[in-house]
């Protein structure tokens, strides 16, 4: 039983570090927190919709899910030259989407 739960315990620690390593990608549902310098109307928090998709102020509607959040990052700013001067644009996962884990074999209580 300890053998066991240890197994399941490593899994998830691999499946966690494989995840959210610096290269991870949007999936739908994650919740991203946008910050613009300076400008505390153009920085929200948003979800990242059923269509993938996050809609943001003055930028509109971009792509996220399957991007990292350097693309992301990069769109915004992008989008954000045609109103300011060089726009300064962090990034960040607030909120992971859950993901199932699946425990295969015999399992005494549920």
């Amino acid at each position: 039983m300890k053998k066991t739960l240890l197994s399941v315990f490593l899994i998830v620690i691999m499946i966690t570090v494989f995840m959210y390593g610096t290269d991870y990608k949007i999936r739908i549902n994650d919740v991203l927190k946008v910050y613009v310098h300076k400008q505390p109307n153009l920085s929200v928090t948003v979800k990242v919709g059923p269509d993938g998709n996050i809609s943001l102020p003055v930028v509109g509607v971009l792509k996220a899910e399957g991007r990292t959040i350097n693309e992301i990052s990069n769109d915004i700013k992008r989008g954000l030259e045609k109103y300011l001067s060089m726009p300064i644009v962090s990034v960040m996962v607030s909120q992971y989407a859950s993901f199932p884990v699946y425990v295969l074999g015999e399992v005494n209580s549920p």
